[in-house]
């Protein structure tokens, strides 16, 4: 396809309120173990020269010396709703911008295990080798602590000094409030099964399937409602025979504590 250049495009809608943690969910992509893919931050809002964010994230690409490219897309909210966190209209500003063969549009405040982005790749390449495309979701869990401690209990790994895996050791994780499929997490070599639902999900699917769907519907604003109605109708071409929807059982996105965004229970259409 005309400009795609790689193999994943990691997306990420995020309001310049949650730069602090997105600084985070940057720095787990940083360091994993395949670097062959983008990440396309697509701001929520906020000053088109992003100035909360890119203070927090240029300096963390600057330490890595990543060679991972890193883009920005400004999205302005619609007039009169600008108080109101995750709209639609930023997750497709960022897909649409994006030039990976795959897309993973994931929110701002999960941290990655070093091997999610290799997985990830292996197991859509896996799935085509066996004739038909797949949708992955990963497993979901949650980082103890409270909003207001998470920033300081997570600065060692951000600068540093601490692994990934000796974070999670010295803090633990717990099943948190997403469908999440905690049960189903394998450690090891890449793994995914078939789903029936994805329910919510983080969806990494093949781009082919948001141009061909158009992305998210704009009239949903705030939490919830506007995710699941886009996994929805991933299950026409499931049920077409066209797609398999699968877990990617192998990765467990982490959700990093903070404070509920302003407008999360505003669920209806404009």
């Amino acid at each position: 396809m005309l400009g795609v250049e790689t193999p994943l495009s990691v997306v990420i809608p995020a309001p310049p309120a949650r730069a602090g943690i997105l600084a985070r969910t940057v720095y787990s992509l940083t360091q994993q173990t395949r670097t062959d893919f983008e990440i396309v931050i697509a701001t929520d809002g906020g000053n088109p020269a992003m100035p909360e964010i890119r203070q927090a994230i240029d300096p963390i690409l600057e330490a890595t010396q990543t060679k991972i490219p890193l883009r920005y897309v400004h999205s302005p909210r619609t007039r009169g709703q600008e108080d109101v966190a995750h709209r639609n209209h930023t997750r497709n500003a960022g897909w649409r911008a994006a030039k990976g063969r795959l897309i993973w549009l994931v929110g701002c405040d999960f941290l990655w295990p070093p091997h999610g982005a290799a997985h990830l790749i292996a197991e859509h390449e896996a799935a085509v080798a066996r004739g038909k495309p797949a949708v992955f979701t990963p497993v979901m869990g949650s980082l103890p602590g409270r909003p207001g401690g998470w920033l300081a209990e997570s600065r060692d790994y951000l600068n540093g000094e601490e692994t990934f895996d000796e974070m999670i050791k010295r803090l633990g994780t717990r099943r948190g409030v997403f469908c999440g499929f905690p049960n189903e997490h394998r450690r090891g070599a890449p793994d995914s099964k078939v789903l029936d639902t994805l329910i919510e999900g983080m969806p990494s699917c093949p781009r082919i399937m948001y141009e061909a769907l158009g992305g998210y519907d704009e009239r949903f604003l705030g939490w919830g409602g506007n995710n699941e109605e886009f996994t929805n109708r991933l299950y026409a071409f499931r049920d077409m025979g066209l797609i398999e929807l699968r877990l990617l059982r192998s990765v467990c996105l982490l959700h990093q504590p903070h404070a509920r965004p302003p407008g999360r229970a505003l669920n209806g259409k404009l």
